[in-house]
């Protein structure tokens, strides 16, 4: 990483070694703080033009709305609905949207959330070596049995439901068709959790050290500038950012620690 321009106490432009350009601004008034801004194509190119010139206007932008731009800040990712990749099970029984996987391209993945469409009653795939974390999303329920044992009721209000991949598992639906949520963790490399959490209107929310992926399962949840709506995600990044309900909203959130 190197630093291309820099205004000490006011803002600093780097590059990463990957090539991209993150932009420091330091905002407020009373209690200082640091806005990070992944530039855009058309912000790259005033900076190749410009040169520091059109680092100083966009920091001031920044500084001005620094609420505008906390959406860019590197590593967070909006994932909306209408991209979830959509691929068969592995038992070939039904289709899931896969939703966020780590890391991305790699067969042999330490962590895959995905949503299930399930249409009937029916066995589970076999996964070895696969920790799973299951809630219900969307419809009345199920009842899960895992390897002969009894039989676990779950709805949308139901915690999450953990066992292993390998179990021979099944399920009974409620009423009809769900979709349930499935954060996937391959053994040996870390450890998942999966919760739902409740926000009432205007209430925040600070994703935890070990979150990765937020779903909006029912309402809405602003970030920045951006509206999160059902079924769209936010791939979290390492840096904390406050995410607003404007409305009541349900949200799943799926977390990782490396081992």
């Amino acid at each position: 990483m190197r630093t291309r321009f820099e205004e000490p106490w006011d803002h600093t432009l780097v590059e990463g070694d990957d090539g991209r350009l993150v932009l420091v601004v330091v905002a407020g008034s009373v209690g200082l703080y640091d806005v990070e801004v992944e530039l855009d194509e058309a912000e790259r190119a005033e900076v190749d033009a410009r040169g520091h010139e059109a680092v100083r206007a966009l920091a001031a932008r920044v500084r001005h709305t620094p609420g505008e731009y906390q959406h860019r800040a590197p590593g967070f990712r909006i994932l909306r609905a209408s991209a979830h990749r959509r691929m068969p099970w592995a038992n070939g029984l039904g289709t899931t949207s896969e939703i966020a996987v780590a890391p991305e391209g790699r067969a042999d993945w330490s962590w895959r959330l995905s949503l299930a469409d399930v249409a009937a009653d029916g066995p589970f795939s076999a996964l070895p070596g696969i920790d799973r974390h299951l809630l219900v999303a969307r419809g009345a329920g199920m009842a899960v049995t895992i390897d002969l044992g009894p039989e676990h009721t779950m709805t949308t209000a139901s915690p999450t439901l953990a066992f292993a991949g390998e179990s021979r598992t099944s399920c009974r639906l409620l009423e009809g068709p769900i979709s349930d949520l499935n954060l996937m963790v391959r053994r040996g490399r870390g450890v998942g959790a999966l919760r739902s959490v409740r926000l009432p209107p205007a209430a925040a929310f600070v994703p935890s050290a070990d979150d990765v992926v937020l779903l909006v399962l029912e309402g809405a949840l602003d970030f920045g500038p951006e509206t999160l709506g059902p079924l769209d995600a936010l791939r979290i990044g390492s840096r904390r950012r406050t995410l607003v309900a404007r409305h009541a909203c349900t949200v799943a959130v799926a977390s990782f620690r490396p081992d």
